[in-house]
């Protein structure tokens, strides 16, 4: 802690002398974690509380439709997350990789913090290294001639210095670009006129797009094909990929949880707040969870075969994802006032 730079401007340099550390998977005051929320949105938080917005009103911010993809049958996806009430991500992706240190030192002075996407798998201070081939989001705190200081929930334990706070040095960015194909910087912009649609709205067209991508566009039926395909494998197939299922399922689950909070938390505009969809939430959350339990408890067993109870949950799990989708379905209609 003592050799960290001490730059009063930047955004994040309380947390760097502070014994306070960041922890994501403890819930904020807003009820937000990395429970409910991906790392975009988490670095996102961070930035947002820091910029005076206030805690009640960051969790409408990141309510995104549901929707499901499939990367070949075997891997589950939903759609890169979007920004509300006005916010987005501005991204600067570096085509000369070698420019990279006196770029991000050009936007943390410029607006005192920056965020960075970078190739997990290619990345040598990542636990996910050579493991997840995914674009990940961290925050640049502040850099040094020989380093950068990351807020990143990722980062190998012989690089953290306070909870989630660590020292990378360029070296080892450099290598990681040399490998990635995606990389970049990126702040977050206002968008003009940002103001001129109200809670309500929006919220209704996160309904119609939640409907027609699960119901209209195939997004249940996806689901259902991953569970087919899960179901077809041999133990030993899937054995091979828990952690990969483990992981990809984990992501998926979120926005269900972030769902449920923002029920929970009386952010739903009330005209849309119908028993009909918004009881099915509690369920549904708990059963990704007992999918979750299980691939933790084959990982640790993997001799045994959970196959069975696998498709027992996942069966469980998709007849909610659908009770849900009907709920929402007579609420596509026009708003009334």
């Amino acid at each position: 802690m003592n050799h960290l730079p001490s730059h009063p401007t930047l955004l994040f340099n309380d947390i760097l002398h502070s014994p306070t550390a960041i922890n994501w998977r403890y819930q904020d005051q807003a009820g937000l974690s990395d429970r409910s929320l991906d790392c975009l949105q988490l670095c996102t938080k961070e930035v947002l509380l820091r910029q005076h917005v206030a805690a009640n009103e960051l969790l409408p911010v990141f309510l995104n439709p549901f929707d499901c993809h499939l990367l070949g049958e075997f891997h589950l996806r939903r759609s890169l997350p979007t920004l509300n009430h006005g916010w987005k991500v501005g991204k600067y992706p570096l085509n000369d990789k070698s420019d990279i240190r006196s770029f991000i030192k050009l936007i943390l002075e410029a607006h005192r913090y920056a965020l960075i996407f970078y190739q997990a798998d290619k990345a040598a201070f990542s636990t996910y290294y050579k493991k997840h081939s995914i674009i990940h989001w961290a925050i640049v705190a502040d850099v040094t001639d020989s380093s950068l200081i990351l807020i990143d929930d990722t980062l190998v334990k012989d690089f953290l210095i306070n909870g989630q706070v660590g020292i990378i040095p360029w070296s080892h960015l450099d290598q990681c670009l040399r490998y990635s194909n995606e990389f970049g910087v990126a702040i977050l912009e206002r968008l003009p006129d940002s103001s001129n649609e109200t809670w309500e709205t929006t919220f209704h067209r996160i309904i119609r797009d939640s409907v027609h991508a699960m119901l209209h566009c195939g997004g249940l039926a996806r689901l259902q094909t991953f569970i087919n395909h899960l179901y077809s494998l041999s133990h030993e197939q899937l054995n091979i990929y828990l952690e990969h299922l483990e992981f990809d399922i984990n992501y998926y689950r979120k926005l269900r949880e972030l769902w449920l909070l923002a029920v929970v938390k009386r952010q739903i505009p009330r005209s849309l707040l119908h028993a009909d969809w918004a009881e099915e939430l509690i369920p549904l959350c708990k059963s990704w969870s007992l999918v979750m339990g299980i691939l933790m408890k084959w990982k640790k067993q993997p001799e045994r075969d959970y196959r069975s109870k696998l498709n027992e949950y996942l069966i469980y799990m998709y007849d909610l994802e659908t009770k849900l989708m009907r709920g929402l379905e007579p609420l596509t209609g026009d708003l009334c006032h």
